[in-house]
């Protein structure tokens, strides 16, 4: 029991090592999340106050358009060097404009379509940008999409994934554009049809991803994975992320909905272990390593005085079985031995026992032979719990063991029972049993204690001096 006790102490204690470590881990990792989740909203707002700055251009744009009857590409080159967008709007491909181009002037066109434009301005004219120049975006189904929002809200517009007219074969990225309408002055724009026959042209902004982020990002957030949907989450709608520069961890996902002009961005944020405070994470383990330690040092201390304890209990055991042995060790005959033997098969019938086996229970060998051992014991519950130590016999192992069992007069026996493992025949592997009564034994040992104590008794309560001699030597 008291060992029990010892190695319920060890279990106990790692269960609480290890529940102190999931405490500790869960509080950081939610003070953690908490954290994330304030810098996945900065970055959240920060890209939704960028983007509604280039919506802010393009209606800067619209209103250069308003204000002057024909726009040149001189005048269109001034108005956005003036904004300065690569200082001012980092991250914008450039500002343009498509104009709109009267089927009629349209000549064997490859096929009909409900408008035709063209990219007539682009500023800054960079080598990439004049790709672009002559392009009818109104022909690609994903900006005509945006292009017909835009046409029939006069809202700004943004369309969805696509890959730039301007993108060669180098560090191609992912795009996407907005859309402001421009309309004819003095047009009615009170229907769908009114609108399109009122339609100039668009101003727009074509942007590359990557550029696009790292422009409203910088180097601030290079311990944070970002990556941007267009829509759901699927690898075909990436925008921008998905190259890892780091180990992610999966420990925090966050994902929020953005809109962007009639297109709702998805942006899932994830951590690189650079962002987790490492010192923070450390904690855990070092609750764990602390509480582990305390709990091996408390039960190695309770190991080593049980084992004391043990050591001292054994030797009195020995030393009565010395006193035991003596005393049986004259007959050493199976049936004329001291101790009772007895032989049970694979399932605990007795096949064969000696005089002294039915001399401790008050039994004749007919009476024992071809039972089941069950019936010696006091209950069918303490035969219950003797049945482990016959299957530890039965394995190979030596099993000694002190129990009490019922003789023919339903008296208790206490016996001593040492077994080890016999072959009876193939496939019939039993157990011999060696018995011992020790009733007297416990007895006596209960007198022996009475007496010492009625012995010490004696002399602590003489007033006089006491003085034992011994009668062979006199001293």
């Amino acid at each position: 029991m008291k060992r029990l006790l010892t190695y319920t102490v060890l279990i106990v204690g790692i269960f609480l090592s290890i529940g102190a470590f999931w405490y500790s881990n869960e509080n950081i990792q939610e003070r953690e999340r908490l954290r994330f989740e304030t810098v996945a909203k900065q970055i959240t707002i920060k890209v939704e106050g960028r983007m509604n700055a280039y919506r802010e251009t393009l209606y800067a744009g619209a209103g250069l358009f308003d204000s002057s009857e024909n726009v040149t590409n001189d005048e269109w080159h001034r108005f956005v060097k003036a904004l300065k967008i690569g200082k001012n709007f980092p991250g914008i491909q450039g500002l343009g404009f498509s104009r709109v181009i009267p089927q009629n002037q349209i000549k064997n066109p490859s096929k009909k379509q409900e408008l035709y434009t063209s990219i007539i301005y682009l500023e800054p004219c960079d080598e990439r940008n004049r790709r672009a120049f002559g392009f009818d975006m109104f022909s690609e189904e994903v900006r005509r999409e945006a292009m017909l929002r835009a046409l029939y809200t006069g809202e700004a517009a943004a369309s969805g994934k696509v890959q730039l007219v301007q993108e060669n074969d180098i560090d191609v990225q992912a795009g996407f554009l907005m859309y402001v309408p421009i309309y004819h002055k003095g047009m009615p724009l009170g229907t769908r049809s009114e609108r399109l026959s009122a339609l100039k042209g668009f101003v727009y902004a074509p942007f590359r991803g990557d550029d696009l982020m790292h422009g409203i990002l910088g180097n601030r957030y290079n311990d944070i994975g970002l990556e941007i949907y267009d829509g759901e989450k699927n690898k075909s709608n990436l925008i921008f992320g998905g190259n890892q520069k780091g180990s992610i961890s999966a420990a925090i996902v966050i994902e929020n909905k953005l809109d962007i002009d009639g297109r709702v961005w998805t942006l899932c944020y994830r951590p690189y272990q650079g962002f987790l405070n490492e010192s923070d994470t450390n904690d855990p383990w070092l609750i764990l390593a602390l509480g582990l330690l305390l709990t091996l040092a408390v039960f190695f201390m309770m190991l080593s005085i049980l084992r004391t304890k043990e050591k001292a209990q054994d030797l009195a055991k020995k030393i009565t079985l010395k006193l035991s042995l003596q005393k049986e060790r004259m007959d050493n005959i199976f049936e004329n031995n001291a101790a009772g033997i007895f032989v049970v098969d694979q399932n605990q019938n007795i096949i064969t026992c000696n005089q002294r086996f039915c001399e401790i229970f008050g039994y004749t060998k007919e009476e024992l032979i071809g039972k089941n051992a069950s019936f010696i014991h006091m209950s069918q519950e303490t035969y219950l719990v003797f049945v482990p130590h016959f299957f530890k016999a039965k394995s190979g192992e030596r099993v000694k063991v002190e129990y009490t069992f019922k003789a023919k007069n339903a008296q208790g026996v206490f016996c001593e029972f040492v077994g080890t493992k016999i072959e009876i025949e193939k496939d019939n592997t039993g157990v011999i049993w060696s018995v011992l009564d020790i009733t007297d034994r416990k007895h006596m040992e209960e007198e022996l204690r009475s007496s010492e104590e009625k012995f010490r008794s004696m002399f602590t309560m003489q007033d006089a001096p006491m003085l034992l001699i011994d009668p062979d030597n006199g001293a």
